[in-house]
Parts: C-alpha cells; sequence; structure tokens
C-alpha cells in the first residue's frame, strides 16, 4: 500500500488549528483517498508499519509580508499524534519547506490527517505557479508501507524532548524518548543496530534561537562506530527564529555498530541550538525526529560474504518475477549452497542471481563462463 497526495490551493490558517485537504494525487494503491478533499483523512486499508512524510510549501499570502510561525504536525484517528509537531518561522513574505514525518503501526480503517497553524492569519501552506516551472503545490504527503505487522523489520522513530544548545566543539544529541522501535536499540541518543542491513537513516531537528536573539550556523552529521560519515553534513542558518533542519544517509550497518547524530554551531550573537517547546493545545515540538528502516521490502535480502567484493546488484527469482534492488552492497557467507555469481572481466562483481531453493554460483571471464 502507498500514495502520494498533494494540494494545488493555497490554505490559510491562525492560531486555531486546522487540517490540511488534497484535491489531488499522483499515485495510489490500497489506500483509500476519499474524503481527503473534505477532511483531509487518509484511510489505511490494511494494517502495518508505516512511513510517512509531509512537505508543505510554507509563507505569507501573496502581496501580504506577512511575518510570524507555521506549525505543522500529524492527526492518529482525530488525536494529535505525539511529537510529530515542527515549526518554521516565515520573515516578511519569505517561504520555506516545512517538513514533518514518522514512522509508525497501523491498524485496518486507522485515519490520518495532516494539521497546522500559524501566529498571523495571513500565513499558511503556499501554492504558487512559476513561470515556465512546474507548478509548486502546498503540500505533498508521501507514505507507504514497510512491511506488514507481523514482520520483524529493524525499524525506529526516536524524538527528543530536551532543548540543547551549541557550541562550536560538536556534541551527540540526546534522545530521550522511544516513539516505536524494533530489533534497534536507542540509548540516549546513541543508537544500536541488532540486525545487519542497509538502513535509510533521517534525522529532521529543529533549530532555533536563544531568547529570540540568535544569529549563526548550525551544523548536523552523522557518525558510525565513532567516525564521522563522509559527506553526511548539513548546515542550517538562524537569524534570531526557527527552522527545520534534514541530514540523511543510506548505511552499510553491521550487528552492533553505533550510530550517533552529531552537532555543532557557529554562533555571530547570542546562543543557537536544538529547541524542543510545547505549544498550546498542539503536540510537543520535540528538538529532534530520527527514523530508520531497514530492508523495505520481502524480497530485498543483505549477504555477507568472506569475498571481500562489491556486488552492484541482487536479483531474486519468485514465482518466476525477478525483483532487482540496485542499492545494495553485500558480501556472501560461507553457507552449504551454491550461490550465482557473475563478474566482469576485471573480476568484479557486479550481479547476483538467486533463485529460490535453488543455488548456481559461476564466475564470467572476458567470454568464457566457468562453473567453480
Amino acid at each position: 500500500p502507498y500514495a502520494e497526495l498533494f494540494s494545488t490551493k493555497t490554505q490559510l490558517t491562525n492560531s486555531n488549528s486546522d487540517v490540511i485537504i488534497f484535491d489531488s494525487l499522483s499515485a495510489n494503491n490500497k489506500i483509500n483517498t476519499t474524503h481527503t478533499k473534505h477532511n483531509g483523512n487518509t484511510e489505511y486499508n490494511e494494517e502495518g508499519i508505516y512511513f510517512i512524510t509531509a512537505c508543505a510549501q510554507v509563507g505569507g499570502e501573496i502581496d501580504s509580508n506577512a511575518s510570524g510561525d507555521v506549525h505543522l504536525w500529524m492527526k492518529h484517528n482525530d488525536k494529535d499524534m505525539p511529537n510529530s509537531n515542527t515549526i518554521q518561522t516565515i520573515h516578511s513574505g519569505s517561504t520555506a519547506v516545512l517538513i514533518s514525518q514518522t514512522i509508525i503501526k497501523l491498524k485496518s480503517n486507522d485515519k490520518v490527517q495532516i494539521a497546522f497553524s500559524s501566529t498571523n492569519k495571513n500565513l499558511g501552506v503556499i501554492a504558487s505557479q512559476p513561470k515556465n516551472e512546474p507548478a509548486v503545490p502546498s503540500i505533498i504527503v508521501s507514505t507507504f508501507r514497510l512491511r506488514h505487522q507481523g514482520d520483524a523489520i529493524p525499524y525506529a522513530q526516536l524524538s527528543s524532548s530536551k532543548t540543547q544548545w551549541g557550541c562550536k566543539k560538536s556534541k551527540g544529541i540526546e534522545i530521550d524518548m522511544d516513539d516505536g522501535l524494533q530489533r534497534i536499540r536507542n540509548k540516549n541518543g546513541v543508537i544500536k543496530f541488532r540486525e545487519v542491513g542497509t538502513y535509510f537513516v533521517i534525522a529532521a531537528v529543529q533549530v532555533a534561537s536563544g531568547d529570540n536573539n540568535g544569529i549563526g550556523d548550525l551544523h548536523l552529521w552523522m557518525k558510525l562506530n565513532g567516525n564521522d560519515i563522509p559527506n553526511s553534513n548539513t548546515i542550517q542558518s538562524i537569524n534570531k527564529d526557527t527552522g527545520v533542519l534534514i541530514c540523511q544517509s543510506a548505511i552499510e550497518i553491521k550487528v552492533g555498530d553505533k550510530l550517533q547524530m552529531v552537532y555543532s554551531t557557529n554562533v555571530a550573537q547570542g546562543k543557537i541550538g536544538l529547541v524542543a517547546t510545547q505549544p498550546h493545545n498542539e503536540p510537543l515540538v520535540p528538538n529532534s525526529q530520527q527514523q530508520l528502516i531497514s530492508q523495505l521490502d520481502n524480497n530485498q535480502k543483505t549477504f555477507h560474504t568472506i569475498l571481500g567484493e562489491l556486488i552492484q546488484l541482487i536479483s531474486v527469482q519468485i514465482d518466476q518475477k525477478i525483483i532487482a534492488d540496485e542499492t545494495v552492497l553485500c558480501i556472501i557467507p560461507v553457507m552449504k549452497a551454491n550461490v550465482s555469481i557473475k563478474s566482469d572481466c576485471h573480476g568484479i562483481l557486479n550481479y547476483i542471481f538467486i533463485k529460490v531453493d535453488q543455488f548456481v554460483k559461476k564466475k564470467i571471464i572476458e567470454n568464457n563462463s566457468d562453473e567453480i
């Protein structure tokens, strides 16, 4: 089951929260969107563990030059979803993308809505049509099932309720709330994996200034087993306001590996950091949210090998259908079975073929094919 919904209409709000309605969709499979045009309800026909992400283009009504904050969060069966709230400051008609996302266990016929509020009635989610470019919808929501409820997929949805101020020296983010996790452990922000696999990790932090007076940059990145993950750093500038900073990566994980989100600040004035707040009649705005997902489909497998080569493609044949995953990096262990491996003329492994209950191992060198 999956769906992608969006709205082509500008929707304004105020301090009294509203739900966002959707007038269009680009994809839908086994999710009921009949009521999204009227009350914003997306109804899930099948139970399971679902990933939901809402990306709203927040700002002021055209020519309004409005300023203030826009809040965005989720509702589950008409109740606020804990720790789902995020905030973006708007200056004099500026615009930005505000994201709220989660991993959640849903039952059949459960309903999810996207809610929002603002400190200025001229602010909200803004649709526009740039010249010679695609339209900018006011909001896009994507959702899909990771696995059926009964399958033991490793995942985690983590949040922090503690405000944490930054400095030039890097710090690990303290994470004190486990909103949902399975086969993953969290010890105050140090995340330990119990199962090998390729994991998608995304962190969203609420960056803000102290006493609405801080100016500077906050940096956010990941460490694996105490070492910085290359090319994982992101930066958010703060000027006496607040916004959401995203950091994400796909990571090869071994049993016992430890992952941690790390941040630092470069401050010109006052102080900035990761700020948790509790708005009136809304869910908590955690200073950070983290989602970790492994093995998105039953047909995707992760293997370990003593061969030490890089496999670029895995194909699994089930019921005469071949499922390919071009993102998995893996190695094959010693096992009482033959495995089909193909390599190019340089001996670099680039293809593995697995047939259910039947394994055949081959090596290709130039134009010759040899059984091994």
